[in-house]
């Protein structure tokens, strides 16, 4: 499966579960976070305040050095 953040007009679900199944938002890497949000799209999953959490730790995942 490619990353689901590739291609934002489908989703192509695994095989198998994604790797951020089941772990804590504050767990999740800036490509999971990422990964989810295009889940969250792609299904119409609309929980806005889930998808703030995700962005904000998208943002400072992938700004941290």
């Amino acid at each position: 499966m490619q990353n689901a953040a590739a291609n934002l007009d489908v989703y192509d679900p695994p095989a198998s579960p994604p790797t951020w199944s089941g772990k804590p938002a504050g767990n999740l890497t800036a490509a999971e976070a990422l990964d989810v949000l295009v889940y969250m799209e792609a299904n119409r999953l609309g929980d806005e305040t889930l998808a703030q959490v995700l962005a904000g730790i998208l943002v400072s995942r992938s700004t941290s050095c």
